[in-house]
């Protein structure tokens, strides 16, 4: 059974405030580890080096015999923890879902949606974003009411 459950946001699309699209990315691991706490309204992004899977649907949704897919994603765990210990933007990944792909309850999007917070997903080269210093552009589709859509991301540093 498919949930949309981006629609379950208070924030719509449209209703995203320009400056929460315009925010630093960095690596929250390795900038935690040289540096301390993330800077606030940051990006946190997941490098899984998925792209390396984009050639290959089968490889991409990584399906097992029972039909039930595979990728890395966020844990709930982690989101309430960026949630409750860090002032971020949003979050994004490089694979198909903010949750990892056997999810069924799809918790971290309702978690970390549900504050009007904003996700990522099919991120590309993200490889070549510095551990600091990135700026993150992202250009979120301004349809009313909408519960996302395609989006084109930038980093700059």
């Amino acid at each position: 059974m498919h949930r949309y459950i981006l629609l379950l946001t208070v924030l719509y699309v449209d209703q995203i405030p320009p400056e929460s699209l315009v925010v630093p990315a960095d690596d929250i691991l390795a900038w935690e580890q040289r540096y301390g706490r993330v800077p606030d309204n940051a990006a946190i992004l997941m490098f899984t080096n998925w792209q390396e899977r984009v050639g290959s649907v089968e490889a991409f949704r990584h399906t097992d015999s029972s039909g039930v897919i595979h990728f890395p994603g966020f844990g709930k765990d982690s989101i309430d923890f960026l949630l409750t210990e860090r002032s971020l933007a949003g979050v994004g990944v490089d694979t198909l879902s903010l949750d990892h792909g056997p999810s069924t309850d799809f918790a971290t999007h309702f978690t970390l949606l549900s504050t009007n917070r904003w996700g990522l997903e099919n991120l590309a080269n993200l490889n070549q974003i510095p551990p600091s210093g990135a700026t993150l552009f992202v250009g979120a589709p301004k349809v009313a009411s909408g519960s996302g859509g395609p989006s084109r991301i930038m980093a700059v540093w």
